[in-house]
């Protein structure tokens, strides 16, 4: 019964924050340093941007990571947790390649949010109302999450582990 609440949490991040890893302790994303020098320079002035944008994203996607931890710890506090990892996405300055994308991750968390807000989900209802609505956001939100997942990838070498949802 309680095993749906923490998989409904970890959806709920990957939706927001599609590039987010599965330990802040190294791996793919760690550097931001190198995430600054890695992008290869073909586009000449937007090698700086990117690497801010990089930068931003990686500190969202680590406090995200935190978020689901403390989310899965108190599970009470669901949508403080979303909100307040929507507000770590939405101080990120995404590139104009993403932007559109970008804000539409955030219109979802502020969804999301909202959705969860007042909702028991340590009850089987309220696991029942969670999961209902994230597969609602998630559809409408899974192409734009896709691409930026795609670009986090391709610009910063942000790849996040496989999901293990099921």
């Amino acid at each position: 019964m309680r095993r749906a609440l923490p998989a409904a949490l970890t959806a709920a991040a990957l939706l927001l924050l599609p590039g987010c890893g599965g330990s802040d302790d190294g791996g793919a994303a760690a550097p931001s340093s190198s995430a600054a020098a890695s992008p290869t320079g073909t586009a000449g002035g937007t090698a700086g941007a990117d690497a801010a944008f990089c930068q931003q994203a990686q500190v969202a996607l680590r406090a995200n990571q935190q978020a689901v931890a403390d989310a899965q710890a108190d599970p009470a506090q669901l949508s403080s947790v979303l909100t307040q990892a929507t507000d770590q996405l939405e101080a990120v300055t995404p590139p104009e390649a993403v932007a559109a994308d970008w804000q539409t991750l955030v219109d979802a968390g502020r969804q999301l949010a909202q959705a969860v807000q007042g909702v028991d989900v340590t009850t089987p209802e309220g696991q029942q109302a969670v999961a209902g609505t994230l597969q609602q956001v998630g559809a409408a939100v899974g192409p734009a999450s896709t691409r930026v997942q795609t670009y986090l990838a391709d610009t910063c070498g942000i790849v996040p582990p496989p999901t293990a949802t099921g």
